[in-house]
């Protein structure tokens, strides 16, 4: 009796592989199910996309000009900065936003395009035109608080034609897409993913192959 034990477990075992793509198959429905579930349960979002672009180091003259990363990682810490997010918030206040712009401004990203000096601001947010909006005065602050940094730069270095040599110009205005940020490990998706495991398991163990 004992020795069929471990001979029936290894038959069990064996039909349970053997049926591999009907677990794989039981999962891949219930995660997508769980998926579209949580979509569909989900406010859309919308990504508002800017760019733009420094044609020069922001340097006094005679100045050896710093590397692309140095420099897009200067400018992506003068754009994510406390004074422009302020100014940015100072500026949505006043038009009408249902949410509170702290918010919107919280959730813009900067991101240099690769092998460019070229800077790309985001923002995603429920509402396509709030988004759109919200990245262009970011853009806009982003550019007045780049000009004022290059007027220091000059008078530290007692030539105005410094900031001359530096600018920060717009690339493309804020332009509109639906974002959607991906499937996430979330809980109902690891229940789902765990559950389709064991059933998958079960049904493959359980219910007879066709013909038997």
């Amino acid at each position: 009796g004992s020795s069929g034990e471990p001979e029936g477990g290894r038959v069990v075992w064996s039909k349970i592989a053997s049926r591999w793509w009907l677990i794989v198959g039981i999962v891949v429905i219930l995660v997508g199910c769980v998926d579209l579930w949580s979509v569909s349960k989900g406010e859309p979002l919308y990504k508002a996309r800017t760019t733009l672009m420094e044609t020069s180091a922001m340097l006094p003259e005679n100045s050896v000009a710093p590397d692309l990363e140095l420099r897009m990682a200067n400018l992506i810490s003068m754009a994510s900065s406390q004074t422009v997010q302020d100014r940015s918030v100072e500026t949505l206040k006043g038009m009408g936003f249902a949410a509170d712009p702290r918010v919107i401004v919280d959730r813009a990203a900067f991101r240099p395009v690769a092998n460019t000096s070229i800077l790309s601001i985001e923002v995603v947010w429920p509402k396509p035109r709030e988004a759109k909006v919200a990245a262009d005065v970011i853009a806009k602050e982003v550019k007045v608080f780049y000009g004022e940094m290059c007027d220091a730069v000059a008078r530290e270095s007692g030539k105005q034609n410094a900031r001359r040599q530096s600018s920060l110009k717009t690339i493309d205005p804020a332009y509109v897409m639906p974002f959607s940020p991906g499937m996430r490990m979330s809980r109902p998706l690891v229940l789902a993913l765990v559950s389709g495991v064991l059933i998958g398991v079960f049904v493959a163990a359980v219910v007879p192959r066709r013909g038997q």
